[in-house]
């Protein structure tokens, strides 16, 4: 993230760009349903250059 610019890749693919003012800062989250079964590996996070 860099500013509003928020990026999100999945297995080295762009999945989406977008324009939002109103994360300029804070964390990183992964959330999933309650009853889904949800597995994360390798959640790589880096600054924008």
């Amino acid at each position: 993230m860099r500013g509003c610019d928020v990026r999100v890749w999945f297995d080295e693919q762009a999945v989406f760009r977008l324009c939002d003012h109103t994360f300029a800062k804070g964390r990183v989250g992964l959330w999933a349903k309650s009853d889904a079964v949800t597995y994360c590996d390798d959640v790589p996070l880096q600054k924008t250059r």
